[in-house]
């Protein structure tokens, strides 16, 4: 079985991510959606979020969501 390294942030250290990112004001805006449902991210629904693309691609805790990125895992489209 391969391994994948995920890299968890805590609630409160979000903020500071998304700035790192030159994310913050669209999460603050509800312009950020996720990647397989198209529900506005927040900290509410927020699960994760990881590059594809070229792009940060964000997921939400509804349980199909979070299935499929993990399939994307699984299958090594993500991750490092």
């Amino acid at each position: 079985m391969d391994k994948v390294k995920l890299y968890a942030i805590h609630d409160e250290k979000l903020p500071t991510a998304l700035e790192s990112l030159g994310l913050a004001r669209k999460y603050e805006r509800g312009e950020l959606k996720c990647k397989f449902c198209g529900l506005v991210i927040t900290d509410d629904n927020f699960y994760g979020y990881f590059p594809q693309s070229g792009d940060i691609k964000f997921v939400c805790e509804a349980p199909d969501c979070v299935s499929q990125f993990m399939r994307l895992i699984e299958e090594g489209i993500i991750g490092t």
